[in-house]
């Protein structure tokens, strides 16, 4: 009866502590990166809530240099989606500078 309650834990994956795969941490210098880029991103969404398109594309421009040279030291999909949203940004910010209307997001 032990065995058999054993196997059924083992089979459940309940006698066993689950197999953790060990993430790879962001070196310092990465993570002050990151901080810097944020900043530029923060400060360029401020821009662009006062209709500053140009200075604020100026600052997702310099926060997508700098996740784009993150990407060429450590792929993350963390810094990959915050370098395409800095692009995103660019493009949506000259949009409304042109007062175009703005595209269907899907």
């Amino acid at each position: 009866m032990k065995v058999i309650l054993n196997l059924a834990l083992v089979a459940l994956g309940l006698l066993h502590p689950p197999i953790s795969h060990a993430q790879q941490l962001p070196s310092p210098d990465i993570l002050s990166d990151t901080t810097l880029a944020q900043k530029y991103f923060n400060r360029g969404k401020e821009l662009e809530t006062s209709a500053n398109y140009d200075s604020a594309n100026f600052h997702f421009e310099t926060s997508r240099l700098i996740y784009e040279k993150m990407l060429a030291r450590q792929d993350d999909a963390r810094i990959r989606a915050k370098y395409l949203r800095c692009y995103n940004d660019v493009g949506f910010n000259l949009v409304r500078r042109e007062n175009m209307p703005m595209p269907l997001l899907i």
